[in-house]
C-alpha cells in the first residue's frame, strides 16, 4: 500500500539520537526543515555537522539540565519526498569523534520520564500550528509542594532551546529552516491499494516554549533490560 501526497512539499526529517544508562537504551528526537512553499534542494554536508555543533552547545550547557548519564552520537538530516518516502541518495549523517555528554552532571530520572518542548508556528490552529520535541534526559529537580520544575530552571532550557533553534536556522544552508511539516487529513477509504492524504500543510517555526511539568514518553524505555526480585511469603 502506498502513500500519496503525505506532505505539501519534499522536506527535511532531522534525527538526533544517543544512548543513556551505561549504553543500554537508547533514545532520539528530532525535527523538521524546508520551506512552506518549495521543496528542499539537497541535505548535503555540512547540514547535519552544523546542527550537531549546536546541538552540543545546548547540550553540554550545565543550566540546560542535560543528565550527564545521556550521551549524544549522532546526527542525521534525510531529504522525504511528499509522498513521505526517504531518498536514500539524500542522507547526510553526522557521528560525534567522541559521544557527547550533557552537561548538568550524573543526576537521572527513569528512561520514560521526558520534557516536551513545543514548536509553534503563526498557525493558530489546525495543521502545523504545534509541534513536539521531547528533550532527552532532563534531570531538573521538582518541588516536593507542586511537583514542578521552578520557574527559573523552565527559563533557561526555553533560552537554551530558542538560541539551539536559531542556530540551526542560520547553519544548515540546502535543508532550508525549522519548519512544522503536516501530512494533512486522510481522505476517506482508500483508492486503488493507496492511502490518499489531503492538504498537506507546511509552516515556519516561529517559536517554541517549555512548560514546567514532566512529560512521559513510553517508547523510550525499550530496551532497558529489567532484573526483578523475589520474595516468598510465609
Amino acid at each position: 500500500m502506498a502513500v500519496i501526497a503525505a506532505y505539501a512539499h519534499k522536506i527535511a526529517k532531522v534525527t538526533i539520537s544517543g544512548t543513556c544508562y551505561g549504553g543500554t537504551e537508547t533514545w532520539s528526537t528530532g525535527f523538521f526543515m524546508g520551506s512552506p512553499t518549495t521543496d528542499v534542494v539537497g541535505v548535503n554536508a555540512p547540514g547535519s555537522q552544523s546542527i550537531a555543533t549546536a546541538w552540543q552547545t545546548f547540550f553540554t550547557t550545565a543550566t540546560n539540565s542535560f543528565s550527564g548519564e545521556f550521551k549524544t552520537v549522532q546526527v542525521k538530516t534525510a531529504l522525504i519526498n511528499a509522498d513521505g518516502t526517504t531518498d536514500l541518495d539524500e542522507i547526510d549523517y553526522y557521528t560525534y569523534p567522541s559521544p557527547i555528554a550533557g552537561g548538568a552532571g550524573a543526576a537521572t530520572l527513569p528512561a520514560q520520564i521526558a520534557l516536551a518542548a513545543t514548536l509553534t508556528s503563526d498557525n493558530q490552529r489546525g495543521l502545523a500550528a504545534k509541534g513536539r520535541m521531547y528533550l532527552p534526559g532532563i534531570q531538573a529537580p521538582v518541588s516536593g509542594s507542586t511537583g514542578k520544575i521552578a520557574s527559573a530552571t523552565v527559563g533557561n532550557i526555553a533560552t537554551g532551546f530558542k538560541t539551539f533553534l536559531d542556530a540551526v536556522n542560520v547553519g544548515t544552508g540546502t535543508s532550508g529552516k525549522v519548519i512544522l511539516a503536516s501530512k494533512g487529513r486522510k481522505q476517506a477509504g482508500e483508492v486503488g491499494g493507496d492511502t490518499i492524504y489531503i492538504g498537506g500543510v507546511s509552516a515556519w517555526v516561529t517559536g517554541c516554549r517549555v512548560g514546567d511539568v514532566y512529560d512521559t514518553q513510553q517508547r523510550r524505555r525499550r530496551q532497558l533490560p529489567e532484573t526483578y526480585t523475589t520474595r516468598v511469603l510465609a
